[in-house]
């Protein structure tokens, strides 16, 4: 079926209101065709204008739209990096870029994947995310719940899966991202490839550059002492009790051992 007869298709049996629903044996269509029947109301949208050269807005309609009604729909173009910066000069815009400089998973997402047209319009000011739902690509299975355990949020409180707060994820993480295990100085292979709870103890502080690392009371390593003592001067310069509490008695392991490897 070529793209002339998908055009016809599409004049003679309908338009936006169920070219996708009404028409499944048009099996050539889509979401780029959109504009081959609704270029004109493209070019007359004034509320936001979507044909200015400067605005920028997709000729995929179906990005903001859905395919059975114009309405309801997206409110404009999602903000770009550097947009907004909150009282710390922080950015805190959500990225859906993919750079060397910003490495995330939100990129080539369609934007209805994200966005809920369901979801009520609060009362103005209007907060920014207020329709994203995040929980429907990240439910608490056992990775999330294994990544958060004994997380404490900036605000002190203790976190919570949100299931009635589709976007609750943003109070956190504002960009869209975490940040993953440096597999590049500690990667999650053998022994190690496990649970984040079962080396991290967030009740000591966060994760960052593994400061709550618990080598030494977490049960897998409670006394290496009988593995060290060919290992020249490690009784003499570390001599004394175990854990050495004058080092970071939970992963002080890391001194000798940073990639986690027994021949480091």
């Amino acid at each position: 079926m070529n793209r002339r007869f998908v055009f016809a298709a599409i004049v003679i049996l309908g338009g936006m209101g169920g070219c996708f629903e009404s028409h499944t044996n048009v099996q050539e269509l889509r979401g780029t065709d959109c504009v081959l029947c609704h270029s004109d109301d493209y070019d007359a949208t004034a509320m936001p204008i979507h044909s200015a050269p400067t605005v920028g807005f997709p000729t995929t309609c179906a990005d903001c739209h859905r395919t059975t009604d114009w309405y309801p729909a997206l409110g404009g173009l999602h903000p770009s990096p550097n947009t907004f910066r909150n009282a710390t000069n922080l950015n805190d815009t959500f990225l859906i870029d993919k750079s060397s400089a910003n490495p995330n998973q939100h990129k080539n997402i369609p934007c209805l994947s994200c966005h809920d047209l369901d979801t009520p319009r609060p009362p103005d000011p209007v907060p920014r995310g207020w329709d994203t739902n995040c929980i429907g690509c990240h439910p608490n299975d056992a990775h999330l719940q294994d990544a958060h355990r004994g997380v404490t949020p900036a605000n002190g409180t203790t976190y919570q899966y949100r299931a009635d707060v589709p976007n609750f994820c943003l109070s956190c993480h504002p960009q869209g991202t975490a940040e993953g295990h440096p597999t590049s100085v500690f990667p999650l292979r053998g022994e190690h490839n496990r649970g984040c709870a079962s080396c991290h103890d967030r009740a000591t502080g966060p994760d960052t550059a593994g400061a709550n690392t618990n080598c030494t009371q977490s049960g897998c390593h409670p006394n290496e002492d009988r593995h060290h003592g060919e290992v020249g001067k490690y009784s003499a310069d570390k001599a004394g009790p175990w854990p050495r509490p004058d080092l970071n008695a939970r992963n002080f392991c890391r001194m000798c051992h940073r990639s986690g490897g027994g021949g480091d």
